[in-house]
């Protein structure tokens, strides 16, 4: 244990607690197992308490799980070969010739039986072995497959020898080349152990940390054992989160880049055997770098001086290699995945080429030692700071309800009137504060605290949260512009100051929000459409219309109806159902209707039939005042015969 894993300070005799081995208690070890006879009676004698020796460590190397010949095998492959002379080849394993004799072949057949029926490993390398025995063709490959048209972040090949868990996700069947080959024969040993940033705005800084494997923490550690880092991820995982910690701290308390406003870090892998966090610090608006030489201040890429600053010159001699810019969205990148495929293979007698008899492809969630080491401690993947609380609002009456199946109706609604709202409480609170007064909804959980049991808002002690609006999209119309007025209003003691300005009380959200300026007219729009009339075809224009309608832009589509209109000789009733009843068709296919946009009209009817020719269309499409008098016109010209 390390003295920065420590849980508690203080308590009782002033002791300092770990909660790293038991999870603050939440992990509970079963009683030890009764000791088995083998062990009780047969190698342990006298009145000392029972007791077996391992030799060497408890864990070991593993290789293939079949020797090449003519290796004997050894390790686990004792499991899988030549099972029938197991007792024999375990002795074989180990001493020299002449010490064989001394080795108790009854005592390694009770030993190796005891594992069988007790030991949960050796049950499923017994279970493998009776597999293989069960399938005795040509033994399965795994390849992982490098993917061109895949995130090339997170589908990236492995770049360290590691031990690794891959969990078959979707099915791929593309065929693809193959890079990385992993066989059931080998002669490499490998050692294996038993056991929305969107709240806060644009980042001020972001920071990268990676985890190196010569940090003095680890090569202690693995040192007195002839161990390499990459064998012990769980010491890499504690070492990196202690150094991790202590960062993040001095980023919270100002010391190197300022007061922060929030902090939003994601943990990494990556594939690379070592693990590396990324850090997007949000700082408080006074402290934010404004100019290239508060840049300066904190970050330089100039290569220090070999002679007056020789240790750092050889830090970053050894590992700054390039600086890298990184958006939200590599931050959010999502978890490291690989596409393996396992196939069998056989070689011809001429020559050494592999033949494919299936390819099966997956995509997989690559797991590396790393990784699981650091979920098993429960560290965290992510980490946001300050929290974001969400503020649910609603029309007057139409706060949601919960309720049980069981419950009698009356007392669902009597508990309903008696319990307020987080925005009905807002209400109040500006009532009662003076601070309320001076906050905008969404700024409430800055300074207030939220009671779920009296159900009101109290002024906040300590912490920092911050507050987010539940999103609404634009199609939802009132309630998308009661949202919008949220974000500005102060003060509102009811559901009318909401949608009052300078003194007014609006009819609707929506006109309280034109009175705020927070609206924009349709003048772009409008000209949009009166260039496409001049030279555009009617198709064309209603397409265009259809469009701009289902972008959710235009805050007065039905004004914008009129200019659809204009140039047919039509009665209008009669050309405006027939231009919406063609644009309700347009818009229909893509989940939308004009009965979902306020003051659009709707057509008299929408089934209609394209004509076959245009020039049919056209036909309809004649000024009758006009051919009346031309009728007359042309009847008092005829002869009396």
């Amino acid at each position: 244990m390390w003295m920065h894993e420590q849980f508690v300070k203080g308590g009782a005799n002033n002791t300092i607690l770990f909660a790293i081995c038991c999870m603050s208690e939440n992990v509970t070890l079963p009683l030890l197992p009764v000791l088995l006879p083998l062990l009780k009676y047969t190698l342990n004698k006298g009145s000392a308490p029972p007791m077996f020796v391992i030799s060497g460590h408890n864990y070991h190397s593993i290789g293939s799980l079949m020797p090449q010949q003519p290796s004997k095998s050894k390790f686990a492959q004792l499991y899988f070969y030549d099972t029938k002379n197991e007792v024999q080849n375990r002795i074989d394993t180990i001493g020299l010739s002449n010490q064989h004799k001394s080795i108790d072949q009854t005592i390694v057949a009770d030993l190796s039986s005891m594992l069988d029926s007790h030991n949960s490993l050796a049950k499923s390398f017994r279970y493998a072995r009776q597999r293989f025995a069960e399938d005795s063709t040509t033994p399965p490959q795994l390849r992982l497959i490098k993917k061109r048209n895949t995130d090339g972040r997170r589908y990236n090949l492995p770049s360290a020898s590691e031990v690794a868990a891959l969990i078959v996700g979707d099915f791929d069947t593309d065929n693809l080349e193959r890079d990385v080959v992993l066989q059931t024969h080998s002669n490499q040993l490998k050692r294996i152990d038993v056991d929305h940033p969107q709240y806060a705005g644009y980042p001020s800084y972001f920071i990268t940390i990676t985890c190196n494997p010569d940090w003095n923490e680890i090569k202690d550690c693995v040192a007195d054992y002839s161990l390499k880092p990459s064998d012990r991820p769980d010491i890499i995982s504690r070492v990196f989160k202690i150094k991790l910690d202590v960062v993040l701290k001095d980023l919270k308390d100002g010391s190197i880049f300022g007061k922060p406003k929030g902090i939003v870090y994601t943990v990494e892998f990556q594939k690379h055997g070592l693990p590396h966090c990324h850090i997007l610090l949000f700082l408080q608006p006074a402290e934010k770098p404004r100019s290239s030489d508060d840049i300066d201040h904190h970050i330089s890429a100039e290569i220090p001086d070999e002679h007056t600053q020789s240790k750092l010159y050889r830090l970053v001699q050894k590992f700054m290699t390039s600086a890298i810019k990184y958006l939200f969205k590599y931050v959010h990148k999502g978890n490291d995945r690989v596409t393996a495929s396992f196939f069998r293979s056989h070689d011809s007698a001429d020559s050494v080429v592999t033949v494919d008899e299936i390819q099966n492809y997956y995509d997989c969630r690559y797991i590396s030692a790393c990784d699981a080491s650091w979920r098993l401690f429960g560290f965290e993947i992510q980490f946001k700071e300050p929290n974001v609380i969400r503020l649910p609002f609603h029309f007057p009456n139409e706060q949601n309800i919960l309720y049980k199946d069981h419950q009698l109706i009356e007392n669902v609604i009597e508990a309903a009137v008696s319990k307020d709202s987080m925005f009905i409480g807002w209400f109040k609170a500006n009532k009662d504060f003076d601070l309320a007064r001076t906050l905008t909804y969404a700024e409430m959980p800055s300074f207030f605290v939220w009671d779920k049991q009296g159900h009101m808002w109290r002024p906040r002690k300590q912490g920092n949260v911050i507050g987010c609006l539940t999103h609404i999209p634009h199609s939802y119309r009132e309630e998308y512009y009661l949202r919008l007025l949220l974000n500005y209003q102060k003060g509102c003691q009811t559901f009318a100051d909401v949608h009052s300005v300078g003194g007014i009380v609006y009819d609707t959200f929506k006109e309280a929000c034109y009175a705020l300026g927070l609206l924009q007219d349709d003048k772009e729009f409008i000209d949009a459409l009166n260039e496409a009339s001049s030279w555009a075809s009617p198709n064309y224009i209603r397409r265009l219309f259809a469009m701009l309608l289902m972008s959710n832009n235009m805050v007065r589509p039905d004004m914008l109806s009129s200019i659809l209109i204009s140039g047919f000789q039509r009665s209008i009733h009669e050309i405006q159902s027939t231009i919406l009843a063609k644009i309700e068709k347009l818009v229909q296919p893509n989940g939308k209707s004009l009965k979902e946009f306020t003051n659009m009209p709707f057509p008299d009817f929408v089934d209609l039939t394209e004509p076959s020719d245009t020039v049919f269309f056209d036909e309809l499409n004649f000024d009758r005042t006009e051919l009346a008098s031309i009728s007359v016109d042309l009847v008092s010209r005829l002869n009396r015969d």
